[in-house]
């Protein structure tokens, strides 16, 4: 796997960190994130990406992938999720084929413990008041091997967006990658509105990629 396709398998990484239907609520001073997945829920999710530093060979060209969530079961507060990354294309050229994987994810969006891939941000386990940050630390399965992406998650507040009221979360990215960016999620049922990102990485002889995504509600 090449550096520039191992970069966007973290953009996607990134971007469904925040797809988690996570209710918000106004508890005391703050608010509080839990996620409330509904069996039979369908959730769909488009992403652009690209490349933005020049003399990379993949600089100017963009991927798109839709992105879909399936709420197979709900038992116990856990969730099972069939996740599906359509056909990731450049231009009508398909580059990587479409891939579906199954994920259990309880309240706080936390995966089971044999799950080796977590798919989003673990949530605050308490109502946190706007400027308060959290940590988390996601893994990432990067060519066969295992390392680690640590987040810095800071909750900036509500605005309306469209018409629309939302929360803002801006966060911090350190690890194997670096980056940062923004999310919005949509107050009134928690679901993701935007997501807007930037990451980069260095390979095999100190080789720099750098990424941009944004993804939507489909």
């Amino acid at each position: 796997m090449n550096l520039t396709k191992i970069g966007y398998a973290i953009v996607f990484g990134v971007g469904l960190a925040s797809i988690s239907h996570a209710q918000i609520t106004k508890v005391g001073s703050g608010y509080k994130f839990r996620v409330n997945y509904q069996k039979g829920q369908v959730l769909r999710f488009s992403t652009v990406s690209g490349v933005d530093n020049k003399g990379n060979a993949a600089a100017g060209t963009t991927v798109k992938v839709p992105i879909t969530l399936v709420v197979l079961d709900k038992k116990k507060g856990t969730s099972s999720i069939k996740l599906t990354m359509g056909a990731m294309k450049v231009g009508s050229t398909v580059v990587q084929p479409e891939q579906s994987t199954l994920v259990n994810l309880d309240s706080r969006n936390r995966g089971a413990s044999d799950q080796k891939q977590n798919i989003g941000t673990t949530l605050p386990e308490n109502a946190i008041q706007i400027g308060t940050s959290w940590h988390d630390s996601r893994p990432f399965n990067i060519g066969g091997s295992m390392a680690v992406l640590n987040g810095v998650y800071r909750f900036q507040g509500l605005k309306n967006s469209n018409g629309n009221q939302v929360a803002v979360i801006t966060y911090q990215l350190s690890g194997f990658a670096q980056g940062s960016g923004t999310m919005t999620l949509l107050v009134k049922d928690g679901t993701l509105y935007t997501n807007d990102f930037k990451l980069s990485m260095t390979g095999g002889e100190r080789s720099l990629i750098r990424i941009f995504s944004k993804m939507t509600r489909s």
